[in-house]
């Protein structure tokens, strides 16, 4: 015969055996929880990351293309204000080694103050 005190002791262990396995599911459950949305975080904070260095260097591209379309214009400009200055100085009889006086170097600083518009002198 089994006593009441055995079978007591039984049902006890199968009690908590029970809540063991629910808890044990249940901590299981919320660590894979967990881990499922640091994940999502994680891949979140990467992707904006990624999309912020994107942008950053579309802008940077876009920047050095400007710099790079500025810097031709400038160039072509230069090229062009060269070949008038000389075409004028051959027509003019200009000896070369006036461009190396310092005064030529000072009108050449006042008229760049000027940007546009500067009539020739009457």
């Amino acid at each position: 015969m089994v006593s009441i005190d055995s079978r007591l002791k039984c049902d006890t262990i199968v009690l908590l055996r029970s809540r063991l396995i629910s808890l044990s599911r249940s901590l299981l459950t919320y660590v894979v929880t967990q881990t499922q949305e640091t994940l999502m975080e994680s891949t979140k904070e990467i992707m904006e990351a990624t999309e912020t260095q994107t942008q950053t260097q579309e802008s940077l591209d876009s920047k050095r293309k400007e710099e790079d379309i500025s810097n031709a214009i400038c160039k072509e400009r230069k090229y062009h204000v060269e070949k008038y200055v000389c075409r004028w100085a051959i027509e003019s009889a200009i000896p070369f080694n006036a461009f190396e006086t310092d005064s030529f170097k000072t009108m050449l600083e006042a008229v760049k103050t000027f940007e546009s518009g500067v009539e020739p002198p009457k």
